[in-house]
């Protein structure tokens, strides 16, 4: 039960992080193309 919750959090920080890159990335692309 412990693994599976940390796995579960480690799963989520990695989505966040893409996340943030993401938008991060799509931002200074449309400033660029403003």
């Amino acid at each position: 039960m412990p693994a599976e919750k940390l796995t579960k959090k480690r799963l989520i920080q990695i989505i966040i992080m893409f996340v943030i890159l993401l938008v991060a990335f799509g931002y200074k692309t449309y400033q660029y193309y403003q």
